[in-house]
């Protein structure tokens, strides 16, 4: 027999089930983008951070970020260092062979196409170097930025202004402040 109420309830069963689904699945991509949750959960994940928490999450992520751009960095300049050691041992091979006589137009052609070939990946590398350089600094900037306006580090903030001497604009005025003696001055 048909029950609608029986019904609806295990409909209404069956949507808060899918939306959590969906609540869980968004909550997992946003952690897997979350450049802060590997340092975060190192702390045990901690609703909020104190300030050296905070300054150390902080550290740690542009640490590792500087790292990882470095590793990068590293990685194509050794690929350079080989092509280069590469070129190197083609020209010497080809000026062996040429003092040894053993010189033909067809080895010619292949040492001009091998040395252009490994020429090109010299140029490329060398951008792609460049470009890494250029790269680094926005992308490192790029974190800053987004660290700085990220709300769970707010008390690395609130600690560095506590920190920072304040300025004479900064400051309260007081009843001694050259203001106020000019006032009871001209009473």
């Amino acid at each position: 027999m048909y029950d609608p109420n029986r019904n609806h309830e295990a409909k209404r069963k069956r949507e808060e089930l899918e939306r959590q689904r969906i609540e869980a699945i968004r909550i997992r991509k946003e952690k897997e983008k979350d450049y802060l949750s590997p340092f975060l959960i190192r702390l045990g994940d901690p609703p909020q951070l104190t300030g050296n928490e905070a300054a150390t999450v902080r550290y740690e992520c542009m640490d590792a970020f500087r790292k990882r751009l470095e590793h990068q960095a590293t990685l194509m300049h050794d690929k350079f260092k080989l092509e280069t050691k590469e070129l190197m041992r083609v020209q010497n091979v080809f000026q062996e062979d040429e003092k040894a006589g053993l010189h033909s137009t067809e080895t010619e052609q292949r040492y001009k196409e091998e040395c252009e070939g490994l020429n090109y990946r010299l140029n490329m590398l060398q951008r792609r170097i460049q470009k890494h350089r250029e790269m680094a600094v926005k992308k490192f900037r790029e974190l800053e930025n987004r660290l700085d306006a990220d709300p769970r580090l707010a008390a690395y903030d609130a600690m560095l202004a506590d920190a920072m001497p304040k300025t004479p604009f900064q400051q309260q005025p007081s009843s001694t402040s050259k203001g106020s003696r000019m006032s009871r001055a001209g009473n």
